[in-house]
Formats: structure tokens, C-alpha cells, sequence
């Protein structure tokens, strides 16, 4: 009876030491992975905000006063942008379409000043902590364009690899589509909308 009670000792322990070292190697996934302290993604972000002209390195300070809409929401640890304009830093937006009255290159600007721009409103949604973002999962490009242009991933290129430079490939790194607009709101050239996950 002893040996049985030994035994079983033994299992028991083995099973919790096994239990054990599997959730700490399911812990060494996120560990291993290249997630920038908060500093590291602070210093990268200003540096593509003065690139861009933002004074200081700082976004524009824009007011949610609306009642029914806002910048993004906030579903358990999912954060849902709305649109995020092209926005320069003295306020304005690009406006026309490309290619007959904006080009390419003005296009792959605005792209970045749009991603800018997105980063500015996840931040919020993340309490100011851009180090809490844990995935960059979607975002949507959406261009005003003529009917035969179809240079949309060049443009998504700027803003996509943008988000590498800011957060590393890990969190950076993303799926993404571009698609053409008829239309847009106050003929604004390009927005984007983005999905992302906290940690």
C-alpha cells in the first residue's frame, strides 16, 4: 500500500512539473518575440512625425467632441479605427484625385501622414502606451482614384512599412487592402482604417 501511495506521489508531481514547464514555454513565445519597449516605439514614432513636419515630433491635438461617432472603439482588447485622414501638419488634407490632380508621389506622402495619423489614434486607445499595442492586424487603404489606376500597393507600401520602422516586425507586420474610391468625404485623396489588438 505504501509503494502505491509513493507512486502516485510521484506521478502527481511529475505531471505538475510537465504542466509547469509548458505554460512557461507558452509565456517564452510572446517573451521571444521582438515587442519594443515603450521608449524604443516613442523614439521611432516622433522621428516619422518630424520627418513628415510635426513640430517637436508631436500629432496634431485633435478634439473627439462628436456624440454619435468617434475615433475608434474599443472592443475588449480589439481596437477599431474609424477613417484616419491624410492630414498635414498645419491641419489640411490632400484633396483631388490621382492620378489627374494629385501624384503618385504626393500619394505616397499622404499614405504616411494618414499612418501617422492612425498610430496617433491606437495610441489613445491604448491609454498613451504605444508599448501595450500588441498586433498591427488589418488595415484598409482607400484612395480617390481614377478608374484606370492601379498602383494601390505602392502607396500601401509606404504606410505598411512605416509600421515596421514604429513597432518592429512582430507587431508591425500585418494583412491589409487597397481599394479605389468614386467618391470621398470633402474629396479628401487618401484615408485608411485600421484593426488592432492590446496586449
Amino acid at each position: 500500500m505504501t509503494n502505491v501511495i509513493k507512486i502516485s506521489v510521484i506521478l502527481i508531481v511529475s505531471m505538475l512539473s510537465f504542466q509547469s514547464k509548458a505554460f512557461a514555454q507558452s509565456g517564452d513565445m510572446d517573451n521571444e518575440a521582438d515587442y519594443r519597449d515603450k521608449m524604443t516605439i516613442d523614439v521611432a514614432y516622433k522621428k516619422e512625425l518630424l520627418d513628415l513636419g510635426f513640430k517637436d515630433g508631436k500629432y496634431l491635438d485633435i478634439a473627439d467632441d462628436a456624440t454619435s461617432h468617434h475615433p475608434y472603439v474599443l472592443v475588449g482588447k480589439v481596437i477599431h479605427t474609424a477613417e484616419v485622414s491624410a492630414l498635414r501638419p498645419d491641419g489640411t488634407a490632400l484633396k483631388g484625385r490621382v492620378p489627374t490632380d494629385v501624384s503618385q508621389e504626393d500619394l505616397y506622402v499622404a499614405s504616411r501622414l494618414a499612418c501617422v495619423g492612425a498610430i496617433n489614434v491606437i495610441k489613445n486607445a491604448a491609454g498613451g502606451d504605444l508599448s501595450r499595442i500588441r498586433k498591427i492586424a488589418n488595415i484598409r487603404y482607400l484612395t480617390l482614384s481614377e478608374p484606370e489606376y492601379i498602383d494601390y500597393a505602392l502607396v500601401s507600401n509606404e504606410c505598411s512599412t512605416l509600421m515596421v520602422r514604429v513597432f518592429g516586425q512582430t507587431v508591425g507586420s500585418h494583412t491589409r487592402f487597397a481599394i479605389g474610391l468614386v467618391s470621398s468625404a470633402n474629396n479628401e485623396s487618401f484615408k485608411l482604417n485600421l484593426i488592432a489588438y492590446l496586449k
